[in-house]
């Protein structure tokens, strides 16, 4: 008579890592929010039409991008560390005066942000 052995083979360990792998990927898009349809949102850092946007949101009309700091430039424009675009926007306000606005970018697809310095 045989001897059983006991434990578990190494194609049935591959197997089961597998789909652990697959429902820890599945439950971290489910957690995040994140699926694979189409999203309005550029996977790169900030970009110039984000900064618009970013200007638009804050209720001014007709913005519009007058310079890209350049990745230097950017502690000059007043953007915090970690940032990694800057802008320069030009807006009107309600009274229809034009303002210059210093956008900052961080981090990109979901976990972009951008903000009125």
């Amino acid at each position: 008579m045989r001897k059983r052995k006991n434990g578990f083979t190494l194609v049935e360990l591959m197997i089961v890592l597998t789909i652990i792998g697959i429902l820890g990927i599945i439950i971290y898009n489910a957690v995040n929010g994140v699926s694979g349809g189409s999203h309005n949102v550029s996977w790169g850092p900030g970009t110039s039409s984000d900064a618009v946007e970013t200007v638009k949101n804050a209720g001014y009309q007709g913005p519009r991008v007058t310079k890209q700091w350049g990745l230097l430039e950017i502690t000059a424009a007043g953007c915090r560390l970690g940032d990694d675009r800057a802008f320069t926007v030009m807006a009107k306000d309600a009274t229809e005066m034009e303002k210059a606005f210093k956008v900052c970018c961080r981090g990109s697809g979901y976990e972009k942000t951008c903000r009125i310095n």
